[in-house]
């Protein structure tokens, strides 16, 4: 489970960049943007499991965290800024064109560049981080269930000779 909240600390991410750029073009929240956010959030969620399946891939060939966590990110990065740009290369002129005809898709572009920009930045640095800190909550976590630390009574019937 803790590779799955990983991974869905990106949505957030998203949205907060999408709300930040409307606020920033004086435009309204609306269900179109909602639409848009959902297209942003496959977006972002496919960047964060390539690159967290690639930092496991890396654990699963026996190396160790940090330099899984480094090596995924640094080939991971291309990819993911290129997914970035293109997508609001893609977008801009959606966003910039005059507002009678495109209002709607003016703000669901709006907030998909705002999105991408933040989730980007965010994917690239939270990701790695928050696997790190999970990698380690569940070391912890192993740790204590696999030394009995929850079965105290146990341990001590151990220590006296079996309890007879």
């Amino acid at each position: 489970f803790g590779t799955a909240l990983v991974l869905m600390l990106a949505i957030p991410l998203e949205g907060l960049g999408s709300m930040g750029a409307l606020w920033l073009r004086h435009m309204n929240w609306s269900p179109p943007v909602l639409w848009g956010m959902v297209i942003l959030a496959g977006i972002v969620l496919s960047n964060s499991i390539l690159m967290v399946d690639l930092m496991l891939h890396f654990r699963r060939r026996g190396a160790e965290r940090n330099h899984a966590i480094i090596a995924a990110s640094v080939q991971r990065l291309r990819p993911v800024l290129m997914t970035a740009i293109a997508a609001g290369i893609g977008m801009a002129p959606v966003a910039i064109w005059p507002p009678p005809a495109t209002a709607q898709f003016q703000e669901i572009a709006t907030g998909i560049i705002g999105g991408l920009i933040t989730s980007t930045m965010m994917t690239l640095i939270a990701i790695p981080v928050a696997y790190s800190l999970m990698d380690d909550f569940m070391t912890f976590v192993r740790r204590f269930y696999l030394n009995d630390v929850w079965l105290p009574e146990r341990r001590g019937s151990e220590k006296t000779g079996g309890g007879d």
